[in-house]
């Protein structure tokens, strides 16, 4: 069988199709609000894959033909015989089948670029959900989160499943570019502009015409290049370097930082008007730190994606591990989490990655345990440091016996309160009590 949406009208369908993945459409070829020659027009520039059988009450030969001119895979009129139908259906299917195999360098489907954006926290999904509205529109978007959380695979998906997916999506580290080149390489250059100028140069903007620009860690530009891109943003023109023509963009800008843009505003780093300009919807990425729940299916992701570039054939991610992948803070975020799976897989010589696993740079970070209790601002911590309770370790101590020593000491102080201890030590009721087995620690 087939799974089946419907539209009541040519307008709902066309959003339907900018936001989901279809292989077939069957159209009613008159229709409110959008008729099937101008429908036909529309999805031929968006998805030139995907076929459409027209209906029609009243048909004649010459509309059979032109409809056909104009895309359409296959005509009938209404009510259709239904095995006829069914046959041009499977026979669209097959067709839709054999283009994307020849062209699928070319041919992006939308939601694998939103299949990129791996998590089931809530966080993750209110993302994606944001990502599916804003897309469709032409609306400026302003990515923030710390480095490494994945911001320039949101913007991808927003172009994914734009109406502009099929043109250029370009993208413009403004941290990594000097300030003294940036300019040129946003806008493009003419001959002799500058010292190097051998040639004119198309600037990015230029390049990503009809399409869409990313313009990551945008709080590092200077005043002078806000003034030029919030020129952009107002009037879709600029000029390029040592030029005077005035050139015309048609371009969807987004844009992202890690840099909170409020308070550079406040600090007159930041244009009030352009951070206004930029912030029309604004998507925030929280630290990985924030949601752990993704830990594990991000791992398991890079698992998968690491064994078979590698050659490798692993299972999975030993219950220590992951308890320890679940413990750190994650400072680099999402590629950092990415940078060790692989590091992991490189080293692994087993069936599954276990704690043997870990990269020698990785294991003082991993493996370290936690002394945290002087300086926890938890109630419980507070309790203990009052009570007189301070652990003293001689130096020399080994890091096993000084774990073992801070877990005694942590559950003496609280009368065994698992859930307490684990809280103040900063690991799960689960880990604390594996490590109680370990180190055959009894209540």
């Amino acid at each position: 069988g087939y799974e089946v949406d419907t539209a009541s009208d040519g307008n709902e369908a066309i959003n339907k199709i900018n936001t989901s993945v279809f292989d077939l459409v069957i159209l009613d070829l008159k229709m409110p609000n959008l008729d099937g020659y101008e429908f036909l027009n529309i999805v031929s520039k968006t998805d030139p894959y995907l076929p459409i059988i027209i209906l029609t009450g009243h048909g004649s030969l010459q509309e059979a033909v032109e409809l056909t001119k104009r895309g359409a895979f296959d005509y009938f009129l209404k009510p259709p015989d239904i095995d006829k139908l069914l046959t041009s259906i499977n026979k669209a299917l097959d067709l839709r089948r054999n283009l994307i195999e020849k062209n699928k360098e070319k041919v992006s489907q939308p939601f694998e670029a939103l299949d990129s954006i791996v998590g089931e926290s809530e966080e993750i999904k209110n993302i994606k959900l944001i990502i599916r509205k804003v897309a469709p529109t032409d609306a400026t978007v302003l990515i923030t989160g710390e480095s490494g959380t994945g911001k320039e695979l949101i913007a991808n998906a927003i172009h994914a499943l734009s109406n502009r997916r099929n043109g250029p999506f370009i993208k413009v580290n403004c941290g990594s570019i000097p300030e003294t080149l940036l300019e040129a390489e946003l806008f493009g250059h003419e001959k002799g502009a500058f010292t190097g100028a051998i040639n004119r140069r198309k600037g990015r903007f230029e390049l990503a015409h009809r399409g869409t620009i990313f313009l990551d860690e945008i709080g590092e530009i200077s005043p002078k290049l806000q003034v030029a891109l919030l020129r952009v943003l107002q009037d879709k023109e600029f000029q390029r370097v040592g030029g005077e023509e005035t050139i015309k963009v048609d371009v969807r800008i987004i844009t992202a930082t890690n840099k909170n843009l409020d308070e550079e505003v406040k600090k007159g780093n930041f244009r009030e008007d352009l951070f206004y300009r930029i912030n029309i919807i604004s998507i925030h990425v929280p630290p990985l730190r924030q949601r752990k729940v993704d830990i594990p299916i991000l791992a398991n992701y890079f698992l998968r994606k690491y064994a078979k570039v590698h050659n490798k054939n692993i299972e999975g991610i030993s219950e220590e591990l992951m308890n320890i992948l679940l413990e750190y803070s994650w400072p680099g975020n999402v590629r950092e989490l990415q940078n060790f799976i692989e590091s992991s897989v490189i080293m692994c010589s087993e069936n599954i990655l276990t704690v043997s696993s870990i990269p020698q740079h990785y294991q003082t970070k991993l493996l370290q345990p936690k002394v945290s209790i002087a300086i926890s601002q938890k109630k419980e911590a507070q309790e203990v440091i009052e009570n007189n309770k301070v652990i003293c370790i001689k130096v020399g101590t080994s890091l096993k016996e000084a774990e073992k020593k801070i877990i005694e000491k942590t559950l003496e102080a609280l009368g065994y309160n698992k859930s307490k201890a684990a809280s103040i030590l900063g690991i799960t009721r689960k880990t604390l009590i594996m490590k109680m087995r370990e180190y055959k620690i009894q209540d």
